[in-house]
Parts: C-alpha cells; sequence; structure tokens
C-alpha cells in the first residue's frame, strides 16, 4: 500500500496534504496494493481534514483508494479527499477497487466531503459486517463542479454481505446529503442477507444528464433498510427497486421519486 496503518497502537495519525498514486504531472504511479490502509484495531485516524491543505488525493493505485478493515479498527475519518480523480477533481484516474471500502466489521468511521469518482469498482463499499459507520456530504460519480460524469463502474454507494446499522446520509445536517450521480450501476446498491438497518437518509440519487441506471437497488434477502427522505430523479431505469423473496421488511418512504427512466 501507499500508506499503512496497523496495529492497536497505530492510533490517531494524521495522513493530509498527499498525493497517493499519481506522479507529480497526474500520471498513474499505482501502488500495488491500497492507497492508504488502515487495519488491526488502529483507531481515530484521520485522512485528509478539515480545510483545503489536508486534501488528499488518492489515485491510480491497485486494489483501491482507502480500506479501512477489522472489527477492531474504529473511528476512522476519510474527509475532504479526492479519490479517484486527479487533483483538481476535473479527470478521471481509477482506483482498480473501490474507492473507499470498510469492511469486516470495522466501526465508527466517519466519510465525508470527499469526491469519489472515477474508480473501477463501486464509489464507496461497506461490507462484510461494516458497522455503524456514517457517510454524507460526498459528491460520488461526478466531477468536483458536479455537471459531469465520472462514473464509478459499479455502484456509487453499496451496503453487502452483512453490513449494519451504517447511515448514508445525515438528517440533521442541511448538507448532510450524498449527490450521487453518473455511476454505472446503481446509485445505492444494498444486498445480501445480514444486511440490515441500515438509513439511507436525504440523498440526491441521480440528475437529469446524470442518471445511475437505477436509483436504489434492494435485492439478494437484504432485510429491515430504511430508503427514506431522498430526491430520486434522472435515473435511466427505475427510481428503486425491491427485488427478491428474501428481501423484506424494508422501509421505502417519504421520498421524491421522479421522472426516472
Amino acid at each position: 500500500p501507499g500508506v499503512l496503518i496497523s496495529g492497536e497502537s497505530a492510533d490517531r495519525n494524521r495522513i493530509a496534504g498527499n498525493v497517493i498514486g499519481l506522479s507529480a504531472g497526474n500520471d498513474l504511479r499505482p501502488n500495488n496494493n491500497r492507497g492508504v490502509y488502515v487495519r488491526l484495531g488502529a483507531d481515530d485516524n484521520i485522512i485528509g481534514g478539515s480545510v483545503v491543505a489536508d486534501r488528499n488525493t488518492i489515485s491510480g493505485n491497485g486494489t483501491g483508494g482507502v480500506y479501512v478493515t477489522d472489527a477492531a479498527t474504529t473511528g476512522t475519518v476519510v474527509r475532504l479527499n479526492y479519490i479517484g480523480t486527479d487533483p483538481t477533481g476535473a479527470a478521471a484516474r481509477a482506483n482498480a477497487g473501490s474507492g473507499i471500502a470498510i469492511a469486516n466489521a470495522a466501526s465508527g468511521s466517519v466519510v465525508r466531503q470527499n469526491l469519489v469518482s472515477g474508480n473501477s469498482n463501486d464509489g464507496i463499499t461497506l461490507l462484510s459486517g461494516a458497522l455503524a459507520n456514517s457517510v454524507f456530504n460526498n459528491q460520488v460519480g461526478v466531477n468536483l463542479a458536479g455537471n459531469a460524469a465520472l462514473p464509478n463502474a459499479a455502484s456509487g454507494i453499496a451496503l453487502l454481505s452483512g453490513a449494519s446499522n451504517n447511515d448514508i446520509g445525515d438528517p440533521l445536517s442541511p448538507f448532510g446529503f450524498n449527490a450521487i450521480a453518473g455511476n454505472a450501476g446503481a446509485g445505492i446498491f444494498i444486498a445480501d442477507a445480514g444486511t440490515s438497518n441500515n438509513r439511507v437518509v436525504t440523498n440526491v440519487i441521480g440528475s437529469a444528464g446524470l442518471p445511475n441506471t437505477t436509483g436504489v437497488l434492494l435485492t439478494a434477502g437484504a432485510q429491515g433498510n430504511r430508503i427514506g427522505g431522498n430526491v430520486v430523479r434522472g435515473n435511466s431505469g427505475a427510481g428503486v427497486v425491491v427485488f427478491g423473496a428474501t428481501t423484506t421488511g424494508n422501509a421505502i418512504r417519504d421520498n421524491q421519486v421522479g421522472p426516472n427512466g
């Protein structure tokens, strides 16, 4: 990996102001693994920060941009980065996997104010028991200006394989929504048994001229998730799809849906 933060004593570090995976001329200089890899109980680490000077550009890496993993890994903050684009946010420089992945019961992460576009898998993936993480105020699948698609090759945001109790969007903040448009797959993809009790609220999913293939897709046994207060429009297929006999108990209410394809 470009940057590895590993182990229970590797706490409260900050990764800020770096270009990870590109040359000074924005040519690909991929790290063979992830751009930033946080694992094995490293807690309360910050990737990026609250001001522009803290921004990392994490792009062009071999198996993904940012990867946060393991049950003892808590409190990671990923904020104000460009992940999958060049340092201007105008052109794609794909990470080979997801832009950001939180996996294997990692918990309490906050992913906010990032541009996550142009990656070769999902923009943001929560999977394998990822628990109680928050994802809000990100641009996913578009350029920085928001007027052109830089598609992630799969979904904008995916919750898979037992991810639970995660928040996608923050209804308590006036800027808490994620803007998710232009992705090659669904804007939001929720799948698999055990993927439950996630809240997808107050997001903008799709846009005129910048469609996701589907707005929101729930399938393959995802249960007990809430889809509420979102604007789902401009997608090339259906706005919201619930598919499969075991995909039950999901609450879809108070959304503005349409027009979609």
